[in-house]
């Protein structure tokens, strides 16, 4: 780590840069929202925040979400387990099973999952989407659960002016993508509707896809009475899911790494969701946000060879109220209804039928004093299971320069316990004699940590950004599935399966990110991460490993806009190799590899073509364990424009 730190150190100050002063904006003058749940000029961001634009969006021409947040800065790892459609989780500067340490959001409201408290990143589509905005390190004291390493805040498109967009793209695997969206403005009102079809036939055997996604957004301007806007949006899909196969990447012959190992398995998802929002300011310095919501989830996943047909809804209600007052102070309530439900369709039976409540109240309050400026923050979430939490926030940036600038934030945060850590249905297995049971437990606490880092930001210009971050995470009270031998009668061995609070554990490491304009053509971005994410349970002494965590991880982008109007685009990810040991003492590796993409954007007049090549070297690689990954792939389309 510490040749790491002097390379970086060498870098930020060593770095040629284009002397000529342009508007260049690398947020194109848009304000950040999710750091304060206000918008923050750039000189009040600290280096722990970055945002994916929707210049970078458009450059990606991304149809899944985790294809724009897995080359961002500290972002550790954003799983993929197949083609379109496959599960995929994130984690924040974390190794281990801490996707649900993660808050994803859509405008603000929470989308992860409360049964196992993760986000998954392959139910959004990207048509709808304006910018990404990513919080790294602790955010309970603004956003509570969840938040314990980060969190993500997905903005959305709002009708502006009349545009209408159509696309069609054509993937390989036979996948095709229908995109379109329509927005106008008339008078006081405003309206916008936008969707995608997708189909695949997958690469795996048993991975096609079949989904659909429509978002709609209602605006009407009350002028002195605020802005009223109604959200939509309804997603469905039906996936095959081919499960685990254990051949290894040396042995791969485009044959059996294809093999699924749950040939007759299938999900069928149906997520709805709609909030309310309104924004009045009550006089010159007060102005009240409102955003009132409900979303339903329903999960139905069959497979006849492993006699399983489960169903999994979900139910959420939810008010935030938000008060922006004078003096730079953020006051406001966030109240929420959590409902889960599971049936077991073979046994005729309701595992789990909860319900959750949770009211929060947070509390905001920024000081300015010559070149400093602090941020303090406080929220209360009162939970109907689990009980109370309390956690503060510090935020502060010194301007050393006009140009140059530290940062320091600490936090306490928390991830709570699930539905299926607090309620999973009790379940038992016997076999000649041996036999177990897996149980949940309704005495856990949540997750808490304390987070901290440090940043230094220098502009050498308007066209070049660089900084470096450094981080440190101290995690206790951390769940983990454990096993635990009991004697029971007519059994010579007799395991249970329970979560509990037994493990602790430490993330720590240095982010660097250079973003700079080369010359009015050319433009790239750096970004480095390493990482040291250690754990233990129980009696153990010594820290390990936890798994999935890569040491390095590095990406570059280099774009290029020729005067023929063509946009060619290479990009370059390094992943480290990662080793770690389970509980049972067996070594897991998963080798290092770097991926290289190229892409061609050509636009003329009101029509976009681009062509893309994905893993140009075809390079064989996986990011979980057993779950082989599609090496080189093509894919092309055409956007229509008005």
């Amino acid at each position: 780590m510490k040749h790491f730190l002097t390379l970086l150190t060498a870098l930020l100050f060593t770095l040629p840069v284009y002397s000529e002063t342009t508007d260049y904006k690398y947020e194109d003058g848009t304000a950040f929202i999710t750091l304060t749940r206000k918008p923050e000029p750039k000189k009040n961001l600290s280096t722990n925040v970055s945002v994916i634009s929707k210049k970078q969006i458009k450059e990606t021409n991304s149809i899944e979400i985790r294809d724009l947040l897995k080359d961002a800065v500290g972002i550790t790892d954003v799983s993929k387990q197949g083609t379109v459609g496959a599960t995929s989780n994130m984690r924040i500067r974390s190794g281990g099973d801490t996707s649900k340490q993660v808050l994803v959001m859509i405008d603000g409201l929470p989308i992860n999952n409360p049964a196992t408290g993760s986000a998954d990143l392959s139910y959004i589509s990207t048509e709808n989407i304006e910018k990404i905005e990513i919080v790294r390190g602790p955010s309970s004291a603004l956003y509570g659960s969840s938040a314990l390493n980060g969190a993500v805040n997905i903005i959305t498109k709002k009708p502006k002016i009349r545009d209408l967009e159509l696309g069609i793209i054509l993937e390989s695997f036979n996948t095709k993508i229908t995109r379109y969206s329509y927005a106008d403005k008339k008078g006081i009102f405003s309206w916008l509707v936008s969707g995608s079809e997708t189909l695949s036939d997958g690469w795996r055997k048993n991975s096609a896809y079949n989904g659909s996604n429509v978002n709609t957004v209602l605006g009407l301007d009350l002028k002195k009475a605020g802005k009223l806007s109604l959200n939509g949006n309804y997603f469905s899909s039906k996936t095959q899911t081919p499960g685990l196969n254990f051949t290894s990447l040396k042995d791969y012959d485009e044959i059996k790494e294809l093999e699924a190992t749950t040939p007759k398995a299938n999900q069928d998802d149906t997520n709805n969701y709609i909030a309310l929002n309104h924004e009045i300011s009550l006089s010159e310095n007060y102005k009240l946000l409102s955003k009132v919501y409900t979303r339903s989830t329903c999960m139905l996943y069959k497979d006849s060879d492993n006699l399983t047909d489960d169903a999994n809804t979900i139910m959420l209600t939810g008010a935030v109220f938000q008060l922006n007052l004078p003096g730079d102070i953020v006051a406001g309530t966030d109240l929420q209804n959590q409902h889960y439900k599971k049936v077991n369709h073979i046994l005729n039976v309701e595992d789990i039928n909860k319900t959750f409540t949770i009211n929060s109240f947070f509390l905001q309050k920024s000081f300015s004093y010559q070149a400093l400026r602090t941020t303090l923050g406080l929220r209360y979430d009162d939970h109907s299971v689990y009980g109370s939490q309390l956690n503060p926030r510090l935020n502060s940036i010194y301007d050393i320069t006009d140009t140059a600038k530290l940062s320091f934030n600490a936090g306490r945060s928390f991830t709570g316990p699930t539905f299926e850590h607090l309620y999973s249905p009790l379940r038992t297995w016997d076999y000649l004699g041996s036999g177990g049971e897996t149980i949940g437990n309704e005495n856990i606490l949540p997750e808490t940590a304390i987070g901290y880092d440090l940043g230094f930001e220098k502009n050498f210009n308007d066209n070049t950004i660089s900084k470096i971050t450094l981080f440190r995470t101290d995690l206790e009270n951390k769940i983990e599935w454990t096993e635990n031998y009991l004697t029971v009668p007519g059994y010579f061995f007799y395991s249970q399966w329970k979560p509990q609070n037994i493990g602790e554990a430490y993330n720590q490491g240095v982010e660097f990110e250079l973003n700079s304009k080369l010359s009015e053509s050319i433009s790239n971005e750096i970004n480095l991460t390493y990482l040291e994410s250690m754990g233990k349970k129980g009696t153990e002494t010594k820290y390990k490993t936890l798994s999935y965590a890569p040491p390095y991880h590095a990406n570059f982008s280099l774009v290029y806009k020729s005067p023929s109007g063509i946009t060619e685009k290479i990009s370059a990810a390094y992943v480290d190799k990662q080793e770690w040991v389970d509980d049972y003492s067996t070594k897991h590796r998963l080798d290092a590899y770097t991926l290289v993409n190229l892409m061609f954007i050509y636009s003329i007049s009101y029509s976009e073509f681009f062509f893309e090549i994905s893993n140009l070297a075809d390079t064989r690689y996986q990011t979980r364990e057993n779950y082989p990954l599609s090496g080189r792939t093509f894919r092309g389309g055409i956007t229509l424009k008005y």
